[in-house]
């Protein structure tokens, strides 16, 4: 083993943060704390092989106890042939100016659906997200999500208020409809759940999640937080997260009023949707700023062993003035590696 060379695999990413370390797997999309000594050596030795080990580091016990540990949770194999293993490149890019957008709908919203949907799927955008704050008919949603049906949008995800779920029969026949509908979020709900509903005789992963939540969700003022339940566990994300901003990146936001922003929270509009067209708001310099804010920079953050699997928050801020200061929704300390309560 003295004369071989250990790789970790490509999909395999080590992260330091300023108590623990992360070991991301990118493939399974799983992920595990591991001492933070472990990802300095493998940083600092990115094809070491025994001997250059045992040459820096005096502890021979720690070393075998972290490549065995390493090695046995397959993260990464001892070789004699390195050069067939070439490194994979972890650059991000993607063709759409828009990959995600979130549209909100309150009581007085009064937004052209049709125009908004057509030049989201004209940029390219893949994702969308409706949020229901009040009580919407069936008859207004089936208005909403019919233009849908004749874009290229992959995905939309639904939060409705529970008062608005006539029935589990309604949300899925309404799934099986509009079948770009892949998750619908019930707000307010008397208890917690989540149940796969919609498209009979179709294999699961077809179906669409209902998640079903006692929590109050009736503005955009309830976003931003920062969970465990909410990491994002692949390649695509981090390679994005490592020079993008993991919330902003690509996304556009049309707030309760119809004003075009980065998100609905965030401070900034870039005018009113039936006045500019999206594709001229997201042309301005200024909309384009926030995309290239990464968690390296951002205090606190850049120390967290989380920051390539997380997302971000540049609209609520433990300190509002500062641009870069950490997601206001986020309860962990990377000093101490804990969760608050």
């Amino acid at each position: 083993m003295r004369d071989e060379v250990f790789l970790l695999h490509p999909s395999c990413l080590p992260v330091a943060g300023h108590a623990a370390g992360l070991i991301c797997d990118l493939q399974r999309g799983q992920y595990v704390q591991v001492p933070k000594t472990m990802v300095e050596v493998l940083q600092d030795h990115p094809q070491p092989t025994w001997q250059e080990l045992l040459d820096d580091y005096a502890d021979e016990d720690i070393l075998k106890a972290y490549f065995d540990f390493l090695v046995a949770k397959e993260y990464g194999f001892w070789t004699t042939s390195p050069e067939c293993f070439p490194t994979k490149n972890g650059t991000w890019d993607h063709p759409a100016l828009i990959t995600n957008a979130i549209i909100d709908h309150g009581v007085e919203s009064q937004h052209d659906y049709p125009s908004l949907l057509r030049q989201l799927d004209a940029l390219g955008c893949e994702q969308l997200e409706l949020r229901f704050f009040t009580a919407i008919s069936e008859a207004l949603l089936d208005d909403i999500l019919q233009p849908a049906q004749t874009t290229d949008i992959l995905g939309i995800q639904l939060l409705l208020q529970a008062s608005s779920a006539t029935s589990a029969g309604w949300l899925a026949t309404l799934c099986e409809k509009y079948p770009r509908v892949n998750s619908i979020t019930l707000a307010g709900a008397t208890e917690d759940g989540m149940t796969m509903i919609g498209r009979r005789e179709r294999p699961e992963h077809l179906l669409a999640h209902l998640i079903s939540t006692t929590q109050v969700l009736d503005s955009h003022t309830h976003c931003g937080v920062v969970h465990p339940d909410y990491f994002s566990v692949n390649r695509t994300a981090a390679n994005e997260a490592l020079t993008y901003n993991s919330c902003l990146n690509r996304k556009l936001g049309i707030d309760e009023q119809g004003y075009i922003r980065n998100c609905p929270s965030m401070p900034q509009q870039f005018g009113h949707h039936r006045e500019v067209k999206l594709a001229e708001a997201i042309a301005i310099q200024e909309f384009q700023k926030v995309w290239g804010i990464t968690k390296d920079q951002v205090s606190v953050c850049r120390d967290c062993e989380f920051r390539y699997i997380c997302t971000d928050c540049r609209a609520h801020r433990v300190e509002e003035s500062d641009p870069l200061a950490k997601p206001a929704g986020c309860s962990y300390d990377p000093y101490t590696a804990t969760w608050a309560p």
